[in-house]
């Protein structure tokens, strides 16, 4: 007895190694000890949830600690304690799972399992809510990253807060948690035409309250954080400027590791929005690479802490993407920092071979580098084929990954490019990349979409020209597609370049000219080569008349 006391001091003193050797000595001498062993199973639990915190692998530790809860629930199965720690070991082994690119959701569903017995136990019971509206919304969110709609689990997980609240309403995590819930639930619906900013402005109120009950809080904060830069990101595809929501996420986050400086999800998601950012910053004609480097460090100083965590070391090669595209604009090679995001890559590939991320971005790191090259003089073919055919591997694991098949189309268009000026029929091509266009068009509008489409058949009916074959049908087709991006974003230059392109071909130069004018007048300075396209098409006019 003595022996387990000072087991159970140790253990709440953080002392876990220690406590499990006392704990080991007492279930050697008595293995059917039933408080040891779901001591020792609390021990385990909390050594895998220091080792996920130190940046080691916590798996080992947490399979420990579900057989020894195994036992305990077989033990005696009306003890609610049980199943309440057993989901939570279940949501840290998936979010271990998730980390390293492995796919959670057999670990989050048996978490809400677990969880359903408690609640049907003890209705009112904080932690049996708070539990499964974690595992849910953990459940939804794997399945929104795998093309699954999730919607359900995070409804069922806000309901489950809901009754938390109603019954406990000092509890902050329920407050916290719910507004994590509603973030993703408005992300979730934003695709299929609900409005996710009433949502969002709900969740920034959860965590507004959550904080005003326990100040400080670095879940809370971050949490916040993630539904401002997502307001951040709605406003940019509004047309508008996100930069300041997101230097209020970044703030959040800064005050969060500034308490826990070891904080890994909230170092990685300072990296996103340093990231986001320079985004914003470098469609406004703003240097971003300072804001890609501080991403690039955030990023780096988890790998520091925890080597093995792919998600931030495909994040640093991400970052390494962005400051190539920074260089390549400013007339900077760009392509060591190219090779470094493929390095990046191809090592996260090394660890799990099955993760489409990162095949996605290794071919869309691929395909730039072929362009850096190509403007270099040197063949870039074999670039845009492998980073075509990296799209391809992304797709086989992630059929749903929208966005990857409208990159693998818009790749096809520049290898089709190629193709024709190599004396090759490129037809197959573009009508591959037509096809990728299509599909992800079925998701809804997009005058992205309709633009890229309209260049694909702009292409298509070059190469029908060169080939003998009459271009009119599919030059009449891309003008449909360029009148569709322009019926979604009215002044959207690049469809109003490609319908000026296309109206050239076509030989109706004043139409021409006007589209020009119009894109010309919808970007500003932000294309100079627009300008000396219409100088071009108004002397083919003048000459004409």
């Amino acid at each position: 007895g003595l022996l387990l006391a000072r087991a159970k001091v140790r253990f709440r003193l953080d002392r876990f190694t220690e406590a499990l050797e006392d704990v080991q000595e007492v279930i050697e001498t008595r293995p059917v000890h039933y408080d040891a062993r779901l001591t020792r199973a609390s021990i385990l639990l909390a050594l895998g949830i220091q080792a996920r915190a130190q940046g080691t692998d916590p798996r080992e530790l947490l399979q420990k600690s579900l057989q020894e809860y195994d036992w305990c629930a077989d033990a005696r199965p009306s003890d609610l304690a049980v199943p309440v720690a057993r989901g939570s070991a279940l949501m840290e082994l998936g979010d271990a799972q998730e980390v390293r690119g492995l796919d959670p959701r057999k670990a989050y569903q048996e978490s809400v399992e677990a969880s359903n017995a408690v609640v049907a136990g003890a209705p009112v019971l904080l932690q049996g809510h708070l539990n499964r509206a974690s595992a849910l919304w953990r459940l939804g969110t794997a399945e929104q990253a795998r093309g699954i709609d999730g919607r359900a689990r995070f409804t069922k997980a806000i309901a489950d807060c809901d009754a938390a609240i109603a019954d406990h309403p000092d509890s902050s995590m329920a407050f916290d948690l719910r507004g994590t819930c509603r973030v993703s639930l408005g992300t979730a619906e934003q695709p299929r035409g609900t409005d996710p900013m009433p949502g969002l402005e709900q969740a920034i109120a959860d965590f507004d309250q959550a904080l005003a009950l326990a100040q400080g809080d670095p879940s809370a904060l971050a949490n916040r954080s993630n539904a401002v830069s997502r307001v951040g990101r709605l406003t940019a595809a509004r047309g508008g400027d996100p930069r300041v929501w997101f230097e209020k996420a970044i703030a959040d986050l800064d005050q969060a590791i500034e308490r826990f400086p070891r904080f890994l999800e909230g170092l990685d998601a300072r990296g996103g929005n340093w990231q986001l950012l320079g985004d914003a910053e470098a469609l406004r004609g703003i240097d971003p690479r300072p804001r890609y480097e501080r991403a690039l460090a955030d990023h780096a100083a988890v790998l520091k802490i925890a080597p093995d965590r792919a998600t931030a070391r495909l994040e640093c090669a991400s970052a390494r993407l962005r400051i190539a595209e920074a260089e390549m604009l400013r007339g900077i090679d760009p392509r060591p920092s190219y090779e470094a995001a493929i390095e990046g890559y191809t090592k996260t590939l090394e660890v799990n071979p099955e993760w489409a991320n990162a095949w996605a971005s290794r071919g869309s790191a691929r395909f730039r580098l072929g362009q850096a090259e190509a403007t270099q003089g040197v063949d870039a073919r074999g670039r845009y084929e492998s980073g075509i055919a990296d799209y391809e591997e992304a797709l086989k694991r992630n059929p749903g990954f929208l966005e990857v098949r409208v990159n693998r189309g818009a790749a096809r268009i520049v290898l089709a490019q190629v193709q024709l000026d190599a004396g090759e029929d490129p037809r197959p091509t573009l009508e591959a990349a037509l096809a990728d266009f299509a599909e992800a068009l079925k998701a809804g509008p997009n005058a992205q979409l309709h633009n890229n489409a309209a260049n694909a058949w702009l292409c298509l009916a070059r190469a029908e020209a060169k080939l003998g074959a009459d271009p009119r049908a599919s030059l009449e087709r891309g003008l449909d597609e360029t009148r569709r991006a322009t019926e979604i974003v009215q002044r959207f230059w690049q469809a109003l370049s490609t319908r000026a392109q296309i109206q050239e071909e076509m030989g109706d130069l004043a139409g021409a000219v006007e589209s020009y004018r119009a894109a010309i007048e919808a970007c500003g300075d932000a294309s100079p080569t627009l300008r000396l396209l219409l100088q071009r098409v108004e002397e083919k006019l003048d000459g004409r008349k």
